[in-house]
């Protein structure tokens, strides 16, 4: 629901690419300076032919030089 993208409460559509599969999503807030924080939200809908159980959200951040941080819940 590309819509539905905010960054730091401000509507964002542009800033996201879905793959092809709809499975995998990349979201480009722009630049990030050192030591400052961005709030992404966003909504999603979860097919109704989704294998039940647990699904994993998984955040993944890359700077310039490489270096990422992950964190999933």
């Amino acid at each position: 629901r590309p819509e539905s993208l905010r960054i730091d409460g401000r509507a964002a559509p542009q800033a996201l690419t879905v793959a092809a599969d709809g499975r995998r999503f990349t979201i480009d807030p722009g630049p990030i300076a050192a030591g400052d924080t961005v709030r992404v939200t966003y909504a999603m809908n979860v097919s109704a032919d989704a294998p039940p159980g647990q699904a994993p959200n998984r955040a993944e951040a890359r700077d310039t030089a490489g270096n990422r941080a992950v964190a999933e819940a």
